[in-house]
This record gives C-alpha cells, sequence and structure tokens, in this order.
C-alpha cells in the first residue's frame, strides 16, 4: 500500500507490525461511525441509557464532529484510515494548514489495539528541529489522545521529513 504524502513517515516498527495508513473514502463511514462509538462508549454507560439511546446519541455526535472536520479542515487536512494487515484499525487526521508544521488533529484505533504498546513513544518526544525553510510536526491540537496508549503517544514517533 503506498502512503499519502504526508511530509512524514511512519516508524518502521509499526510498518513491520503490519501498520499502514490510507485517504479516507466514502466507503468507510461506517466503520468509523463504529470506532467513534467504541471509543466514546464507556463514558456514557454512567449515565443509564438504555443501548439504543447511547447508539443514537453517539452516532449523531459522530456525524457533527465529522461534519465539523469537514468544514474546518476539509482543504487543508489529511483524513486517513490506519490500516493493520490491510483491514482498517483506526483513524489519524492530520492538518497541513500551517506552513511550518503538521497538526495531529485527531486519532483512534479500535479497542482491540490499545494497551499493546503501539503508542510506546512518549508524547513528549521532540521532533527533528526544522531547517529554516522545513515543515515540522506540532501535537498542539491532539484531540481525544492525552498520552494515555494507542497512537496519540506514537505520532511523536513519526519521522518529520523537511521541506525545502
Amino acid at each position: 500500500m503506498t502512503e499519502p504524502d504526508l511530509g512524514f513517515a511512519m516508524p518502521q516498527g509499526l510498518v513491520a507490525r503490519g501498520f499502514a495508513v490510507r485517504p479516507r473514502g466514502p466507503e468507510d463511514t461506517d466503520f468509523l461511525r463504529e470506532l467513534y462509538t467504541s471509543f466514546r462508549w464507556a463514558e456514557l454507560e454512567a449515565t443509564g441509557w438504555p443501548e439504543a439511546a447511547r447508539r443514537a446519541f453517539l452516532a449523531d455526535q459522530f456525524r457533527l464532529q465529522d461534519h465539523h472536520y469537514a468544514t474546518h479542515y476539509g482543504r487543508t487536512a489529511a483524513l486517513l484510515i490506519i490500516m493493520q494487515d490491510g483491514a482498517p484499525a483506526g483513524r489519524l487526521y492530520i492538518d497541513r494548514g500551517g506552513v511550518r508544521e503538521i497538526r495531529l488533529v485527531d486519532i483512534i484505533l479500535l479497542p482491540t489495539l490499545t494497551g499493546q504498546g503501539t503508542g510506546s513513544v512518549p508524547c513528549s518526544t521532540k521532533p527533528p528541529a526544522p531547517a529554516a525553510s522545513s515543515a515540522c510536526m506540532s501535537r498542539a491540537t491532539t484531540r481525544h489522545a492525552g498520552c494515555t496508549g494507542g497512537w496519540a503517544s506514537s505520532i511523536a514517533g513519526w519521522k518529520a521529513l523537511t521541506t525545502t
């Protein structure tokens, strides 16, 4: 699978574990809705809502978030599907709207892939210092991450590539 040109490359350790990314397509909406639901499910358990109500609420939340991302990042973002061994495994949204930075907008992995060391690179890993005309990576807008595991912390392990 050819990786989209994101201005950085996936760490070889993740490539060796079968990870890749591809651009999001219209056929991914159902997967992304279920992924979002799996990510937010636990926080709604305390509401006592029946399953149907939680699913409806989360489907609506996904629709609103999806619309927001398309509206605010649509022209400058790479909306990617994280793949593992050829199957959808998560989402990675990166904004390249800044002249000298790449921003991680959102990242979610399937629950079965968390807690396995995929996100073992600390969020504090410093990317290579950019040259005057090069691109650098920023994690200032990381959403849903918090360095609690998964790819949220591994994004810092992606290699920034310079551009001139």
